[in-house]
């Protein structure tokens, strides 16, 4: 698979992008979203993966019939609450945020361990 180009981010962008998550997240300024903006921009990348779709938001347990999911899963995560939890500055530093990365995928990869294509696309993200 040839390797897509990195997309770049002007500063104006990426101050577009903060003040649409705040205005999504009615959420207050805080100062340290301007020390974490290259996590905005690692989780707007993310967010642009083709693979992306599986990790957006939680899923649904009745609908897909994972009605086990929350007995399995105790901490659960996506890129929803991920983004919810920059916005708000819950991240002191860039470590808290790939444990939460990490994490999110770990969560695909311990719920489908028996279903291959699902393995493959935790392995892939």
């Amino acid at each position: 698979m040839p390797e897509r180009p990195k997309r770049t981010f002007e500063k104006d962008e990426l101050q577009n992008l903060i003040d649409y998550y705040q205005m999504l997240d009615l959420v207050k300024p805080d100062p340290r979203r301007k020390k974490n903006l290259h996590l905005f921009l690692t989780l707007e990348q993310l967010k642009r993966h083709h693979l992306s779709k599986y990790f957006l938001a939680l899923p649904d347990p009745i609908h897909l019939k994972l009605y086990d999911y929350r007995e399995v899963i105790h901490r659960p995560l996506d890129l929803r609450i991920i983004a919810n939890k920059l916005v708000r500055g819950k991240y002191k530093d860039r470590r808290e945020f790939e444990v939460d990365m990490v994490t999110m995928i770990q969560n695909h990869k311990i719920y489908f361990i028996g279903d291959v294509d699902m393995l493959e696309i935790a392995v892939r993200f």
